[in-house]
């Protein structure tokens, strides 16, 4: 049998497949992140304490949005919730608390989404450190 009739037959074979299982399994989880963390989790109790602070009281600097060019600061609120959570789990690494802010469901929740690089987070709190 000649290559090229055998190419023929395995691509009219490939349209009557079926759809791939993962393509299934998309949509029987849940849609939304929120689902994924428990009303019970440590991650809720440190995003309910850090939003009841007055971090200007508390002396952090840094707390008001700024205005200029370049990429707009990191909130306070935010880089302190990811410490926290960070000293919390015993994750004492700037990039750890990187990684943690791709792959972990609970930091995803928590930081919004935001994903704050090694180099930047630690510089952004000494920042926010200062008056």
């Amino acid at each position: 049998m000649n290559p090229k009739n055998q190419q023929l037959k395995l691509s009219e074979c490939d349209s009557e497949r079926p759809a791939p299982f993962a393509f299934v399994i998309f949509f029987a989880l849940p849609l939304s992140v929120e689902d994924y963390v428990s009303q019970h989790n440590l991650v809720r109790a440190i995003d309910a304490y850090v939003n009841t602070l007055d971090l200007r009281a508390l002396g952090f600097g840094n707390t008001q949005a700024q205005c200029g060019s370049g990429q707009p600061a990191y909130a306070p609120l935010m880089l302190l919730k990811l410490y926290l959570y960070g000293y919390a789990n015993r994750f004492h690494s700037s990039r750890r608390l990187e990684g943690e802010t791709w792959r972990n469901l609970e930091v995803i929740w928590l930081v919004e989404a935001l994903h704050p690089s090694y180099n930047n987070a630690p510089a952004s709190m000494k920042e926010v450190l200062c008056c």
